[in-house]
């Protein structure tokens, strides 16, 4: 199957896009220039300060090697704007992020909140005004608060293609279980997370797909977003089987 609808109950709580790029000393200047071309849908703004904390194990005589790109330990500025309905941007000097609980679609035409739309809104100006050449990672994150179906791990794989060694660790004797793991795909890569929470007063499924390509020329940040989006729409459906889909397309019952 393919997905290409919005759904009346859709599963997807939260949306992420980041990218990163070199640390940009200039930024303090250019971020007032970038936020007059945003103001109309982020009208909200506000500075704030981050702590950044370099953590790490060493052994007798190691040298200590930080990774690429991160800010050095100490406090960095945050430049937060929001829109009124709640979506978040946030702008560092080496990286900037749209944090989306609003938006169910990524750009199917019938909707008028696309959240394709939204980041290319919040991108374009920012790499005009900075003239970025490269993005170090571009990284599209989908968060899924998806439903636990009764009849146990019988129920559970109808409704899932599931990572779980149901065979092994049943269900009915779990009160949770997580499975990670990180893919290649092309030249993009996968971070999965299937995470089953039985142990509260409801249980909970969550799936985060998390899909990135990295050393990607800032001219193609939207076309390299789509193979993204593409990718976790791909993971979504090999996961989900048919009765998960129709609990999506489920009538919204009238008030």
């Amino acid at each position: 199957m393919s997905i290409n609808e919005v759904f009346p109950h859709p599963t997807v709580k939260q949306v992420i896009f980041q990218i990163r790029f070199p640390n940009l000393f200039a930024m303090p200047t250019l971020v007032g220039e970038y936020q007059t071309k945003i103001m109309e849908k982020f009208p909200e703004s506000s500075l704030a300060q981050m702590s950044t904390v370099l953590i790490a194990e060493m052994g007798p005589g190691a040298k200590l090697e930080p990774p690429p790109n991160l800010p050095e330990p100490g406090v960095v500025p945050v430049w937060q704007f929001s829109t009124p309905s709640g979506v978040k941007l946030d702008v560092l000097q080496n990286s900037l992020a749209l944090h989306s609980t609003v938006h169910k679609t990524y750009r199917h035409p019938s909707a008028t909140e696309r959240f394709r739309d939204l980041i290319q809104y919040a991108v374009t100006p920012f790499l005009q005004v900075t003239r970025v050449p490269l993005l170090a990672r571009i990284g599209l994150r989908y968060v899924d608060q998806c439903p636990v179906p009764p009849g146990g791990s019988d129920g559970y794989r109808r409704y899932y293609s599931t990572t779980f060694p149901l065979e092994r660790f049943p269900l009915e004797q779990a009160a949770g279980m997580q499975f990670r793991c990180t893919v290649r795909r092309g030249d993009c890569s996968v971070n999965l997370k299937e995470a089953l929470d039985l142990s509260g007063q409801g249980p909970t499924m969550q799936l985060d797909t998390d899909a990135y390509r990295q050393n990607v020329k800032a001219s193609d940040y939207l076309q390299v977003t789509d193979e993204l989006h593409d990718l976790i729409v791909r993971e979504f459906e090999d996961f989900g089987k048919a009765p998960f889909f129709e609990h999506m397309r489920r009538p919204v019952e009238k008030p």
